[in-house]
């Protein structure tokens, strides 16, 4: 097998690491205008949310057919074919004034994202191993943490102009494609030649790997269904505060759509500080740092429940972004630990609960508006109370899977004593 240069090495992290544009600006870029989108198409904000949440949805299919095919076809060529869907799903609803229309072409753009997505993570191991393995995730999540910020600002920025601006911001995807295109190697080719290496050499390269659990639905691990159920809650819940962040700041006369950019920009540039930082979180946290995570998620929105002012509601908005620059890159990276005989399935699987989690805010946002009509500070307390008990499954979950850890360990020691 080819052995890489170290600056290789970063050209290809710097492919991989573009492709969480995707994922960092698909909502962050249009959330500024949502307000300005809802008095346009004359639509109440729980209804117009679905514009941010949509592509969540079709995220789920796109990571699925991912799944299915990244084993079997050349992976860049999926990963362009969803840059382009994303292209044409982004700019489309400029020219549409219907929002049934606008939500077909979003649920396009949300393909689009699933098919990119997935290889974000799953290329990782192919090419990084080891500490260096770690350092990418934890930068993977910071890429998508400021994404996020960059996306929002030239969304707030591009809303002052009007709401159809903010959408010619997902042409930078072409960047992205040039390169993917031009910096990372056909990922499926390394894979097959490091496998047929080992074979030659009589070596089973699964065999440095730690003894996992039976497998379960899907021929994954049933940690795999955990993973993805924690960040379904978190998801559902953190999303609504980029859905009602506008018109929470209008109605409280705190600002407009730029400061609603900042705001989101906020949690996107903590989370990738907080990323960046992965390798030394991971390393005193290790699994716990997931109910840490929600943990931050449920404190942030207490603070904006109690927030009357700009710097309080950043101030929230930074803590959640903490939060997700744990949770993230924690999970991700043990789905490649505990999941590693079939990554593409479970990375697959983890994003749809993800996926499944933004796109159900919108209807979670909708039962608020119901009962609570326009006050947003019971929708942050509301929030913060299920990540409080998300934090609470995440402690049995992790609780669970580290004994199940110990057990596998010890009945996996006598065989290797005796071989």
């Amino acid at each position: 097998m080819k052995k890489y240069s170290f600056v290789r090495l970063i050209l290809i992290a710097v492919g991989i690491l573009a492709i969480q544009f995707l994922p960092g600006a698909f909502k962050t870029m249009i959330s500024p205008v949502l307000a300005q989108l809802a008095a346009y198409l004359k639509a109440d904000i729980g209804w117009t949310s679905l514009v941010g949440t949509v592509p969540s949805l079709t995220m789920v299919l796109g990571s699925f057919i991912a799944g299915i095919l990244a084993s079997k076809y050349n992976n860049k060529l999926i990963c362009l074919i969803g840059l382009g869907l994303f292209f044409i799903g982004g700019i489309a609803p400029i020219f549409c004034s219907n929002l049934i229309i606008i939500l077909i072409w979003r649920g396009v753009l949300g393909v689009g994202v699933g098919l990119a997505r997935l290889f974000a993570m799953s290329w990782i191991p192919v090419f990084f191993s080891g500490r260096s393995r770690d350092i990418m995730m934890g930068f993977t999540n910071a890429a998508g943490g400021l994404m996020s910020s960059l996306a929002s600002l030239i969304g707030g920025y591009l809303g002052t102009i009007s709401w159809q601006a903010a959408f010619w911001g997902y042409s930078a995807v072409i960047v992205v494609a040039l390169l993917v295109l031009l910096l990372v190697p056909e990922p499926l080719k390394i894979q097959r030649e490091k496998e047929a290496e080992a074979k030659a050499k009589g070596e089973d390269i699964t065999k440095a790997q730690p003894p996992k659990e039976k497998k379960t639905m899907a021929g994954v691990p049933a940690v795999t269904w955990h993973y993805g159920a924690l960040l379904f809650l978190e998801y559902c819940c953190v999303i609504v505060m980029y859905s009602i962040i506008s018109s929470h700041l209008a109605a409280s006369g705190l600002g407009k759509s730029m400061e609603a950019g900042v705001a989101i920009s906020v949690t996107g540039f903590v989370m990738a500080v907080v990323a960046v930082c992965f390798v030394g979180v991971t390393a005193v946290l290790k699994r716990w740092g997931i109910p840490v995570a929600m943990a931050l998620g449920a404190i942030g929105y207490f603070i904006m429940f109690s927030a009357h002012s700009l710097p309080m509601i950043y101030l929230g908005f930074g803590i959640v972004g903490a939060g997700m620059g744990i949770s993230n890159p924690t999970i991700f990276n043990y789905v490649i630990i505990d999941c590693h005989k079939n990554i593409e399935m479970s990375n697959a699987i983890v994003l749809a609960g993800l996926t499944l989690g933004q796109f159900l805010s919108s209807f979670y946002l909708k039962g608020m508006v119901m009962i609570f009509g326009t006050n947003y500070y019971v929708m942050f307390l509301t929030s913060g109370i299920l990540l409080a008990c998300n934090m609470i499954y995440g402690i049995c979950v992790v609780a669970w899977r580290n004994k199940a850890e110990k057990a596998e360990i010890m009945v996996s020691e006598p065989a290797s004593v005796k071989a």
